[in-house]
């Protein structure tokens, strides 16, 4: 008899699923659709003060960075080339000034 298992299942890999599109904001298909050419990053976190990664995207990858300090909402945001996008922190960080950081 041959068993069959896997070593990722779906109530572990929750956290990857809500670190990409909840704290770094990325939408990351369900339950929301993606669009291919113009991104909506959405951020939010009531604890976090920082946070930043890659999400895996069709035409590369996204990579979203964004850190508090004071009342500024410091962020870095790499699309594929032909991809836009808009960044538009909510809750908390919704509250912050929010600037670009090379």
């Amino acid at each position: 008899v041959t068993t069959h298992s896997t070593l990722s299942h779906a109530w572990s890999s929750a956290p990857t699923f809500y670190f990409s599109s909840v704290v770094l904001g990325v939408p990351v298909g369900f339950p929301t659709n993606s669009n291919d050419t113009l991104i909506i990053i959405q951020p939010q976190s009531e604890f976090l003060e920082w946070a930043k990664g890659y999400v895996p995207f069709k035409d590369g990858k996204i990579f979203v960075s964004w850190r508090i300090s004071g009342d500024i909402l410091f962020y870095r945001v790499e699309v594929p080339k032909n991809v836009k996008y808009e960044f538009k922190p909510i809750g908390r960080l919704s509250k912050y000034k929010f600037i670009p950081e090379n």
